[in-house]
């Protein structure tokens, strides 16, 4: 874990989340042509720190969550079964576990409001060459990856690795050299509802096109400021 409870406060205090906003999927596909625009990311920041620090005055309500918060840098361990997968497949799922040096993934509650920022690192690799018998092969994970990065993605991108899908994984999932000042938050339902008078759900419905599909562009920063970025 790379953010959680942290160390002064790990007593199993509980801390009372904000409200968490709903999947909106009527947003997403109006009408019978529009198209799944694809998983949901989080990006990483650190709100969660503001969070602790006032949970003790948030009101606890039926519609939010009161949950005790594991303690920074804690380890859990799971294993990740496979089966019949060529050398470049296998490449790509230790890349897609393992991310970049910079790179971290999102899991568990309050994922919006900072928490869960987690980094995934291979252990061993198992390999059954014939009934009952099982080899760690975790020295040939570098040779697996190269295959998958370089020569799969190489063929699929005409020899392009540095691809707008690349290049949006790493800015969605970068961890490293985050600031701590960054703004992220759901929209109001109206600007005039937000201090700021950020563009609220309704605003965004009218830019988007009304009945269009207004989660086109998910990963976008809504109202252009370059340090602020939107769930």
């Amino acid at each position: 874990m790379l953010n959680g409870t942290p160390e002064w406060l790990n007593n199993g205090t509980p801390i009372t989340l904000p409200l968490l906003e709903k999947p909106r999927p009527t947003w997403s596909m109006p009408n019978e042509e529009s198209k799944v625009p694809g998983r949901k990311f989080y990006v990483h920041h650190h709100g969660w720190k503001k969070i602790i620090e006032k949970s003790c005055s948030e009101p606890k309500t039926e519609n939010n969550r009161t949950v005790e918060a594991v303690k920074e840098g804690s380890i859990f361990t799971f294993e990740v079964f496979f089966e019949n997968l060529e050398p470049w497949e296998l490449g790509l799922l230790i890349y897609s576990l393992e991310l970049e040096p910079a790179l971290a993934h999102k899991m568990g509650m309050g994922k919006a409001l900072g928490f869960g920022s987690v980094k995934i690192e291979i252990e061993d690799i198992s390999v059954r060459m014939e009934p009952c018998v099982w080899q760690n092969a975790i020295h040939c994970k570098n040779e697996w990856l190269t295959i998958g990065i370089i020569k799969q993605l190489g063929e699929w991108f005409d020899g392009e690795l540095e691809t707008q899908h690349i290049m949006k994984l790493r800015s969605l999932l970068k961890w490293e050299g985050i600031k701590e000042d960054i703004k992220v938050q759901y929209p109001k339902l109206e600007a005039k509802d937000d201090p700021e008078k950020w563009d609220g759900y309704k605003e965004l419905k009218d830019k988007w096109g009304g009945d269009r599909n207004v989660l086109l562009t998910p990963w976008s920063a809504w109202n252009g400021a370059e340090e602020t970025q939107t769930e």
